[in-house]
């Protein structure tokens, strides 16, 4: 049987990938930016993976990196953009940026914070792949403050990249968004680093623990989903005057029920006809119990 690879635009398996292997963080990092030489050396400040983290879709799981200039680099993998995203960005840089300053330090000690943010799904209206944001102002464009910068990647956009993009960024674009084997082979073929990157990808997929981590992770972010889905759907449900107590809790019954569905593809829980109809009849507060027994015990609960 073919090896499944896991899913490097799934946050905790980038995070994963990069490290484990140091040479693939330093590469991706001067894939993105224009640096005066090579990093020769760097400091995971947020190496952990918390033990909470991959049943927690809240849970951050960034890269912090300290280059040894003192300069800060957050490299983040995003897969989805729910509502908040970039005020969420800002937030995580606004921190990161008074991190690097010690009380009593002068504020001339702050040393730069650059975010570089992956994503799977398109965030901005630009059709640029690469995008790069500074702190400048409107209409002479001055920069007010060269600490402050964001890179966005959008995987979507990779084809609308400029004629004479940098061919390392095209690659690590080309491997995040890779769909089989193939497709990394011939990126292997291409660069050395990719080689290692392909080698680093199906040792991690064949990883007992990078798998399950993997595997909560994905279930928590499709949970998430469509709990936001059902939220849309009881507001849509509300504006069409069905009543807002009757349209919230349709919308949230439907939402549960999917993310149940979801959830027992994931571990493989078929869903006969009697668990089927049973799933009509339950509540929100039934379901939500179903739910979080399935993800617990990872089979169907008996009473039910």
């Amino acid at each position: 049987m073919p090896l499944k690879l896991l899913d490097p635009t799934l946050d905790v398996v980038f995070k994963l990938l990069m490290l484990r292997n140091q040479v693939l963080l330093r590469d991706v990092i001067e894939s993105v930016l224009t640096l005066p030489a090579p990093i020769a050396e760097l400091e995971v400040i947020n190496p952990e993976i918390p033990e909470d983290a991959p049943g927690d879709k809240n849970v951050v799981l960034d890269i912090r990196v300290r280059l040894k200039d003192g300069r800060q680099i957050d490299l983040e993998m995003q897969s989805t953009v729910p509502p908040g995203t970039r005020a969420r960005f800002l937030y995580y840089w606004a921190r990161g940026f008074s991190d690097s300053l010690a009380r009593g330090d002068d504020y001339t000690a702050l040393r730069p914070c650059v975010s570089i943010l992956w994503f799977k799904r398109a965030l901005l209206n630009s059709p640029r792949f690469h995008s790069v944001f500074h702190l400048s102002e409107d209409h002479s464009h001055e920069v007010f403050s060269p600490e402050l910068e964001f890179h966005v990647l959008e995987l979507p956009k990779l084809q609308l990249a400029m004629a004479d993009r940098q061919a390392k960024l095209e690659r690590w674009a080309r491997f995040l968004g890779a769909k089989s084997i193939d497709e990394l082979e011939k990126l292997a073929h291409e660069d050395d680093v990719m080689t290692t990157a392909k080698n680093a990808l199906q040792d991690l997929s064949m990883d007992p623990d990078a798998l399950r981590i993997a595997r909560d992770r994905e279930t928590a972010v499709l949970m998430h989903r469509h709990l936001m889905a059902s939220s849309f759907e009881a507001g849509l449900a509300e504006g069409r005057g069905e009543g807002r107590a009757e349209g919230r809790s349709e919308g949230e019954i439907a939402g549960i029920r999917l993310a149940i569905e979801s959830l027992c593809r994931i571990l493989g829980i078929a869903i006969e006809q009697d668990r089927a109809a049973k799933l009509t009849t339950l509540s929100a507060e039934e379901l939500r119990h179903l739910l979080g027994a399935i993800e617990t015990d990872r089979r169907w609960p008996e009473k039910f």
